[in-house]
């Protein structure tokens, strides 16, 4: 089945009047909140929080190949591997198997016939999320700080800083190389291990197959793209917060989010000394990940000179995406967007399919 439920667009009705109701400006960042925040980019930008790189010095003997595929046609199979995996996590279909392809035309059509009645009631999806995005950064900057104080990385000691400094017992400079190499392969690898590829003739199949895949546009582009960035922004501090953010409210997540930020600030010695480093690829190259791009496959798929479908025109990323999106995010608000089988009587997914 697979549709965006018309229950589900009545929730998202609900939440886009509770959103435009909230039309505050955001406030001026505080002393606090400047402090944390700089702290935290400080940290995201390495990576940080994150344990030390497991590095294996043996991986610097390693011959990485050099994929000859276009900087574009990475592209496209960067967003093939992602929505396969998105699809498959979010309703156990598999992209490459019969039938998938009119699951996700009906997810896409049913998307677009709930967007259309909130258009007709009108409702305005031109929500301003500003106040709502500015407390959600503000909430995961204490986050990170507060994770960052957990692991003692603003005052670690001798032997936690050499592991960063110094992943495998070679300093993180001479990783440079490797770690550029790995990057370059990374969509590669990616479809090697989401969708289980080991061969380029299975490779070629599996990019005509999901190119083939035609899904409707989305009916109204800058409405869904407008509706992902204000509830991206509620489901982010509604998941951190565990509270209903849109019943509370902007005035009382406000104090909310303002408690964390004192909080996370008072874990931020006057002496901070975190490590100097560049990266810290713990989560980006697991032994995996290295595995995979020392494989055989990947240097087989290194070789290929195709030409591969331009990402804009693959509809597939185009409708899916934000779909998956709204679904995802109206998931963390509590509302089971997406149905995998009929709901119950007043389901309109039939009649939407027989009208396209």
């Amino acid at each position: 089945m697979v549709c965006f439920c018309k229950q589900s667009g009545e929730s998202l009705q609900r939440a886009v009047r509770a959103m435009a109701s909230e039309t505050s400006p955001p406030p001026a960042r505080s002393a606090a909140s400047q402090r944390v925040t700089a702290v935290a980019n400080w940290l995201s930008a390495r990576g940080l929080p994150e344990a030390p790189w497991p590095a294996d010095p043996a991986w610097l003997e390693l011959e990485l190949p050099t994929p000859n595929l276009s900087l574009s046609a990475m592209a496209t199979l960067s967003a093939m591997a992602t929505v396969y995996a998105q699809v498959k996590a979010t309703f156990n279909l598999d992209l490459l198997a019969g039938g998938s392809p009119t699951a996700l035309v009906r997810l896409v059509a049913t998307l677009n016939a709930r967007l259309s009645a909130m258009a007709a009631a009108s409702i305005d999806l031109s929500i301003d999320p500003s106040a709502w995005l500015t407390l959600a950064s503000e909430l995961e900057a204490a986050n990170t700080v507060t994770q960052a104080a957990a692991s003692n990385l603003f005052t670690p000691s001798p032997a936690q800083l050499s592991a960063y400094l110094s992943p495998g017992g070679t300093e993180l400079s001479q990783w440079a190389p490797f770690l550029e190499g790995i990057a370059a392969l990374a969509p590669l690898i990616a479809l090697r291990l989401q969708l289980g590829i080991t061969d380029t003739a299975s490779l070629a199949v599996a990019i005509r197959t999901m190119n083939a895949i035609e899904v409707p546009a989305l009916a109204d582009v800058s409405a869904a793209l407008s509706l992902i960035t204000a509830l991206s922004a509620v489901a982010r501090l509604q998941v951190t917060l565990g509270i209903n953010v849109l019943d509370a409210g902007l005035a009382e997540v406000s104090d909310m989010v303002a408690q964390q930020v004192e909080s996370a600030l008072a874990q931020i010695p006057q002496s901070a000394n975190p490590p100097r480093i560049s990266t810290c690829p713990t989560r980006s190259v697991p032994p995996a990940v290295v595995a995979a791009a020392a494989s055989a496959e990947i240097a087989a798929f290194a070789d290929l000179t195709w030409s591969v479908p331009e990402l804009p025109s693959l509809s597939l990323t185009a409708s899916l995406m934000p779909a998956l999106s709204l679904s995802a995010q109206l998931s963390a608000l509590g509302s089971a967007s997406v149905m995998l089988s009929p709901c119950a009587l007043g389901c309109d997914a039939a009649s939407i399919m027989r009208a396209l």
